[in-house]
């Protein structure tokens, strides 16, 4: 099948971004505006998959034992919450509709990638660095995010220059700390993601990204000690009051159930987190996947659907490598948590 393309101005998206971030919207407006939305983020698996193919052959060259990067789109809930939560942004300016990720094996492997997009020339344009990994967020949030631009000349790419696609770079360290914070949410429903979340666990969360800083020489969030024998006190006094590693432990892994097609690399996991249950559908072809996912996504969206039901469209070489790099879909904190104890000794 043909990539799809966009089919609206970037006015036409903006208006649509403006009625699905209002829930006071008449729903036939809702219904227009979705419809826009979902071809908008359709539109960018196009360049989302140059930008994924061209990281694969890097990464595969510079780390062998490195997991083969996936791509994925954005959950409609996270596109309507971030536009609710930044006044200014605009759904045309989305630097993260698409998105890919890779986790390489050490500090160094991520710098080097970085320095190859700094020097090299592509169909897509580096615009911005994120450095969460030197500078890393208030929350212990450590990783690189490069923002591209596609800019390819060919006649027939050309419909899909100025898409904006963003790609994550981390170690297995990072990695793992990220998607365990999103197995508690998923667990306790807390938001420690976007900024929420009890102070326990936060803090907890704090204090061990700076452990995995401190043992990847790099520099440690904000509001620790540098000691590193004063966070494994703090991290073990916490641990001790309010039970963390004890309820982290006790996560079991989500039972699984498989659908669909037995060949293809295009995927919608979902995890019902009340019944512990990961869902994964398998799919031909992206445009089977993605109308599966916007169904699905605006039944939730219109209260037609669980509501606590967490949906990641992606693609993929196999299932195996969508387990290592969703952890959180499967409920498995088992390495986030044999770090924690390895560290407290």
């Amino acid at each position: 099948m043909p990539p799809i393309e966009p089919n609206h101005t970037a006015d036409e998206v903006d208006e649509a971004g403006r009625i699905l971030k209002d829930p006071g919207s008449p729903p036939d407006k809702q219904a227009e505006a979705l419809a826009v939305v979902d071809n908008w983020r359709a539109s960018h698996d196009y360049p989302l998959n140059a930008v994924t193919v061209a990281l694969r052959n890097k990464v595969l060259r510079l780390a062998e034992e490195a997991a083969s990067p996936v791509r994925r789109l954005k959950r409609l809930p996270s596109i309507r919450g971030k536009l609710q939560r930044i006044e200014r942004l605009r759904l045309s300016e989305y630097q993260d509709i698409g998105g890919c990720r890779a986790v390489l094996p050490e500090l160094s492997d991520v710098y080097e990638l970085v320095q190859q997009y700094e020097k090299g020339e592509h169909v897509y344009v580096l615009e911005r660095i994120d450095d969460r990994i030197r500078r890393p967020k208030p929350d212990g949030y450590r990783c690189v995010h490069l923002i591209f631009r596609y800019a390819s000349e060919q006649e027939n790419a050309r419909k899909w220059a100025g898409l904006r696609v963003e790609m994550q770079l981390r170690t297995q360290l990072q990695h793992d700390w990220a998607t365990a914070i999103e197995t508690v949410d998923s667990v306790t429903n807390q938001g420690l993601k976007s900024g929420g979340g009890r102070p326990e666990w936060k803090r907890f969360f704090l204090l061990v990204s700076g452990s995995m800083a401190a043992a990847e020489k790099s520099p440690m969030p904000a509001g620790i000690a540098a000691d590193l024998g004063e966070v494994r006190r703090e991290i073990a006094e916490l641990d001790s009051r309010y039970g963390l590693i004890r309820s982290l432990d006790s996560y079991r892994k989500a039972a699984t159930q498989v659908f669909g097609s037995t060949t293809g690399q295009h995927f919608v996991l979902e995890l019902d987190p009340e019944r512990n249950e990961v869902r994964e559908h398998r799919f031909g072809s992206f445009d089977e996947a993605n109308e599966y996912f916007a169904r699905r996504e605006r039944d939730q969206l219109f209260g037609h659907d669980e509501m606590r039901i967490d949906r990641v469209l992606t693609s993929g070489e196999s299932i195996a490598q969508l387990r290592r790099y969703y952890p959180n879909y499967y409920h498995d904190v088992e390495r986030f948590v044999g770090r924690v104890k390895e560290f407290l000794g």
